[in-house]
């Protein structure tokens, strides 16, 4: 029930504008703009390509060794259009795998580093980058390995050869 308040425009109180609302949406007149809009967007679906699997990471490399166990990794994202998409798939992070285990996700497709704990660095450390899309589609993962220069190894044993 609209009021009037010094010939300003009518206010309405909420029990007339759900009322409104409801019969607005029910209008001739919006349904006609809904159909325009759905024929709008199935064009627009048409145009989009089917959405696949997300390019792969680019560039996997160690980055340092952090402490005795961990490792700082770093990667290249793949190429990512101006939404975010690689291969019409919303890209939402990555998958890090430390020797076939998966290890940790990293839920931005901006961030391309990450830190590797309890890694046992005594031995070749193999790392595997996975991209991440919606609608459960991963990529291939891109691998690396990781040795020590330093690693322990088994002593030498001494011979002494002696001759006569």
């Amino acid at each position: 029930m609209p009021s009037q308040t010094d010939g300003a425009t009518p206010t309405y109180n909420a029990v007339y504008t759900a009322s409104c609302t409801l019969s607005a949406r029910c209008s001739p007149e919006r349904s006609y703009k809904s159909a325009k809009k759905s024929t709008a967007a199935e064009k627009t679906k048409a145009a989009r390509p089917k959405p696949e699997a997300p390019d792969e990471v680019r560039s996997v490399e160690v980055i340092k060794t952090v402490g005795q166990s961990s490792l700082m990794i770093g990667w290249e994202r793949p190429p990512l259009d101006e939404l975010g998409c690689s291969n019409g798939t919303f890209v939402y992070g990555y998958r890090v795998f430390v020797d076939g285990d998966f290890h940790k996700s990293v839920m931005s497709s901006a961030c391309t580093k990450c830190v590797l704990e309890n890694v046992n660095m005594s031995v070749p450390v193999h790392i595997s980058v996975q991209t991440l899309g919606s609608n459960g589609f991963s990529s291939n993962s891109v691998h690396t390995t990781y040795s020590n220069s330093c690693q322990k190894r088994p002593p030498l044993t001494h011979s002494v050869i002696m001759v006569a």
